[in-house]
């Protein structure tokens, strides 16, 4: 099963990324990375009223979902 979701690869976004900070002067390519976690993005109500979309996107059968939960942060 394939996912919804953009295929590419980490690593070529952050090649991606890294030419960018070349192009605007940044020394060798360097750049920041954040990571941001949010509660609340939605998930849920896809969960709840599209069950099925959101195992495609997740590359799942419907069934498998609740396998995914991360039930302890």
């Amino acid at each position: 099963m394939t996912s919804c979701w953009s295929a590419t690869p980490i690593s070529e976004t952050l090649a991606v990324l890294s030419v960018d900070a070349k192009a605007a002067g940044r020394p060798d390519g360097a750049r920041n990375l954040v990571l941001l976690q949010h509660t609340d993005c939605g998930i849920i109500g896809c969960h709840q009223h599209a069950p099925a979309l959101l195992a495609r996107c997740m590359g799942v059968e419907t069934a498998a979902r609740d396998d995914l939960a991360i039930t302890e942060p």
